[in-house]
């Protein structure tokens, strides 16, 4: 078996990428986590956290990457960069390789957050998020490439406010939005260029209308000859996971106590996808146990957030 390793590079679902090397299928496995802010209020907190994804993660014991999908911030204005600033140095001493900027996070303004940004260990993706210069955020990147043996896997993320109008850009606040069907084409094709073999589109949504045709607009994604081959969508209600065309697309899920385990199985000749399936595993501090240095960090910053608010 292949050794855990962890790539940093650069908010909050997380993945795990597991490649087996016994089996004669090889294997990559996702598990992703969102809405884990929750994490550190003694309210919400009950028996998930970063200590028992920590014990979650060794359980695994392969070579695995860690991702978050966003939406970190406190939506109390006083306590945001300190409630953040604690996320992040506990997404950093459990490992974490990639996280996504989620909507809730672009309230911050670019000022503030890039300080708090500088303190991660991971890579942050904002592929269609730009400034109001057009440039990109500080300490974030388009997309990022993971390299193994037999395949080569492609993650960018897509921010939408409108999903029922992916043909305009948006503006923010602090933020400029670039179309979202304009960057999925581009950051799939610079991906294919680049080597890139699976393709994972991390989708981050508001509350949708209750009119609202999902499958319509998931279709309008899976169209084209620049689909993603996995979408993971933060913020929905789907049952289970749905494929258009070659796209399959998963929910992440709302509940922070929640993960998701993608099971990839690769082609060895191709280093393609050739069969995706998708459970949830629950985070349960008595199943899988608590690793005491990060429920150490843990319970400091849960200890502070109590003082502060």
């Amino acid at each position: 078996m292949r050794k855990a390793f962890f790539i940093t590079s650069t908010g909050v679902c997380f993945f795990i990428f597991l490649f087996s090397a016994c089996s004669k299928k090889e294997q990559i496995i996702l598990i992703s986590t969102s809405g884990i802010s929750d994490w550190l209020s003694p309210e919400t907190r009950n028996n998930s956290g970063f200590a028992v994804l920590k014990k979650a993660i060794e359980k695994e014991k392969q070579y695995s990457i860690v991702l978050d999908m966003g939406n970190w911030l406190t939506t109390i204005p006083e306590g945001r960069i300190t409630k953040a600033n604690a996320i992040i140095d506990c997404m950093n001493n459990v490992g974490y390789s990639l996280a996504m900027i989620g909507n809730n996070d672009l309230s911050f303004p670019p000022e503030n957050f890039n300080k708090i940004l500088n303190e991660s260990e991971f890579s942050l993706l904002a592929s269609n998020i730009y400034l109001k210069t057009g440039d990109r955020p500080k300490h974030t990147k388009p997309h990022h490439i993971v390299k193994l043996q037999k395949t080569s896997i492609g993650i960018f993320s897509i921010n939408t406010f409108d999903p029922e109008n992916l043909s305009s850009a948006k503006t923010l606040p602090f933020y400029r939005l670039e179309k979202e069907n304009y960057e999925i084409t581009r950051n799939v094709k610079t991906l294919l260029d680049n080597g890139s073999k699976i393709i994972i589109m991390l989708l981050n949504f508001n509350s949708l209308k209750n009119d609202f045709h999902l499958k319509e607009f998931y279709k309008c994604i899976a169209s084209g000859n620049y689909a993603p081959d996995i979408v993971i969508a933060n913020g929905l209600t789907l049952e289970k996971q749905l494929k258009i065309n070659r796209t399959y697309f998963i929910n992440q899920g709302k509940e922070s106590s929640i993960v998701l385990r993608t099971q990839i199985s690769i082609n060895p000749k191709t280093g393609k996808s050739s069969g995706i399936s998708s459970k949830t595993i629950s985070l349960n501090k008595n199943e899988f146990g608590e690793d005491l240095e990060v429920l150490k960090i843990e319970t400091s910053h849960i200890k502070k957030n109590i003082r502060y608010f």
